[in-house]
Order: structure tokens, then sequence, then C-alpha cells
């Protein structure tokens, strides 16, 4: 039973994630943003398109795509207090809402970097490891005025404080591994324009 609320909760977290909230409200105001900026549908672009007060909006909501199924299944579902069933169902809810978000079939499987949406899991699964990427990625941001630069860097120290906040939790262990693995995949067009001193500042 438990093993099937599991799966029920990873279906409907990558539906939920799968919402692209940054492409449908710049789609009303008579914006693609596939084809502005980056053409990236996340908070970063909307920054650079329609400024930061949408941008905002657009990160709160796709921070609530990660943070919503793994955090009510701490509290609303029959898994009990084991941590192996509240990791895994953290784990594997949370990593799908992150791919339904980077590989949206609204958008022919494509989508965001997962930055704001695995920012959203982190804080319902992982939150002390906030404590570390947070102040990482501003020191990186305010450093080089590149997104990207501080995104990869604070996803790498959130890799390395997961193992030392959650000793022994495999689970959260594999999300952090899986979804840093993740958005750096996703930064992979970033990665080019950096080697080419291409890369967008702010």
């Amino acid at each position: 039973m438990k093993a099937l609320w599991i799966v029920l909760g990873t279906g409907v977290s990558f539906a939920l994630g799968s919402i692209p909230f940054g492409f449908l409200i710049t789609k009303r105001m008579g914006i693609d943003l596939r084809s502005q900026g980056s053409g990236n549908i996340g908070a970063t672009n909307v920054a650079r398109t329609l400024g930061i007060r949408w941008a905002l909006l657009v990160f709160l909501l796709d921070f609530l795509k990660g943070f919503a199924i793994p955090w009510s299944g701490k509290f609303f579902l029959p898994l009990g207090l084991e941590p192996f069933w509240q990791d895994s169902f953290c784990a594997l809810a949370g990593l799908a809402a992150m791919l339904g978000h980077c590989f949206s079939p609204w958008l022919g499987g494509k989508g965001g970097k997962g930055v704001a949406t695995g920012t959203g899991v982190l804080a319902a699964c992982l939150p002390q490891t906030l404590w570390v990427g947070i102040p990482v990625w501003i020191a990186l941001f305010f450093a080089t005025r590149v997104v990207s630069i501080a995104s990869l860097g604070a996803a790498a120290a959130i890799l390395g404080a997961s193992c030392f906040f959650y000793p022994g939790r495999v689970w959260l262990w594999g999300f952090s591994f899986l979804g840093t693995a993740l958005v750096l995949w996703q930064h992979r067009p970033n990665l080019g324009r950096l080697l080419a001193g291409q890369e967008h500042r702010f």
C-alpha cells in the first residue's frame, strides 16, 4: 500500500512539475518566452524579458511545483514514520517534479533548468542543505553576475551538504546526486557560452 502511494505521488508530482508557468504567464502577454533571451522558460529569462517582479512570481510557482507533493507526503499520506518510506517518497516525487519541469510534455519534451523546482524539493525534504546552497549561490552571483555559475556552484555545494547533514539517508543522497546531474545537464548551453566567453551577465 505504501508503495502504491509512492507511485501515485510520483505521477502527480511529474504532472504538476510539467506545468510551464513561465511560458504560460508570458504567453498571456503575447510573448513566446522560447524566442526571447536565452530561450529558457525559467525565472532568469523572465527577468530579462519582463523584469524582476514577474521573475519572482515564476520562481515562486516553479518552487511550489517541487515543494508541494514531497512536503504533503510527509504529513498527509499513510507512509508511517520510517525514514525509508518518507525518504523514498521525497526522492522519487521530487525528482519527478524536476523531470516534469525540465522535459514538459506540454512543450514537446522541453522545459527549464530545474533550479527553482529543485530548490522547492530541497525545502521540503533536505532543508538544512539550503543553509549552504543559498549563501554559495549569493556569493557566486555577486562575484560573477552570472546566474548559471551561481546555480551550478550551489548545486555542487548542496550535493556535499546532503551527505553531511543527512548521514546514511541514501534516498536523499540519491536525489541530491541525480538532481545535481540533471541541473548540470540542463545547463549544457550555458557551459558552452561560458567557455566561449558569451554568457549573459546581470
